[in-house]
């Protein structure tokens, strides 16, 4: 026989329903906390979302910043660390950004930022440091230390889309593209990307450079069949000079690497 399923009889009280879904007391409490933490925290949002509006983004945006501080709870934690965090040598370029009005008020607020970062999030980054300085309506911020570019071209007032662009191509080139940044204006976004049309190469020393050039054009066997085989082993090619000449022409530039890199002019 098929089981029928019970239902109160007529005028019977139904089982009381509660909104936890369960009857562990335990358990409700812990719902009600979080109910209760919730409620903050979308309160905390509405405040902060109306803060940023007021501070002239738009709403889509602040929300996006908003997006970006709950995921990334460390960026508004406002410990920052005076020197900031040890880095390691194969890490990418970084910017350490500080809080101007922080500073100003005697204050220590800032933070190490991944410089190859798009700029977008660098951007959202630093209002997101801002917002969460101790000082109110810090609206400034200054590069006070970079480290992995290997340049002391990068300055406190430097524009953030040069330096991302700069540190994008450090990361991808390494130290050439650091050599390179000595002969160019950081400034002239055309230069920057011209690198691939210049550089020719990166050498132990210049004398190498010129050697594998004299390679490259077959000097030594030139001299082979023009020079008497009894003078021969007497005629030998002057690599340094050459390279004194060739600075005229190209530009010979020694790397922090320890290397010779070698660009066209």
């Amino acid at each position: 026989m098929e089981r029928q399923p019970q239902t109160p009889q007529e005028g019977g009280e139904r089982p009381a329903v509660n909104s936890y879904g369960t009857d562990d007391l335990a358990l409700q409490d812990n719902i009600e906390q979080a109910r209760a933490a919730a409620s903050e925290q979308r309160r905390r949002n509405r405040a902060q979302l109306e803060e940023l509006v007021e501070a002239g983004l738009s709403p889509d945006d602040a929300e996006a910043v908003i997006e970006y501080e709950q995921a990334h709870p460390d960026l508004s934690s406002g410990e920052q660390p005076v020197e900031g965090p040890e880095l390691l040598p194969d890490q990418p370029p970084r910017i350490y950004v500080a809080d101007v009005a922080a500073h100003e008020a005697g204050r220590v607020h800032g933070r190490w930022l991944d410089a190859t970062d798009p700029l977008p999030e660098l951007q959202e980054q630093i209002v997101a440091l801002l917002m969460a300085s101790p000082v109110p309506n810090a609206d400034r911020f200054a590069i006070d230390a970079h480290t992995g570019f290997d340049t002391d071209k990068i300055q406190k007032d430097t524009p953030l889309a040069i330096i991302a662009k700069v540190a994008h191509n450090v990361y991808r080139y390494g130290p050439a593209y650091s050599a390179y940044l000595t002969l160019i204006d950081i400034r002239d976004e055309d230069a920057l990307e011209r690198f691939d049309d210049l550089y020719v190469g990166t050498f132990d020393s210049p004398e190498a450079w010129a050697r594998a050039f004299g390679d490259d054009m077959q000097w030594n066997l030139h001299l082979d069949r023009v020079v008497d085989k009894g003078l021969r082993r007497f005629v030998r090619i002057d690599y340094e000079k050459f390279v004194r000449e060739a600075r005229q022409h190209w530009d010979i530039v020694e790397g922090a690497d320890g290397k010779t890199h070698i660009f066209m002019r």
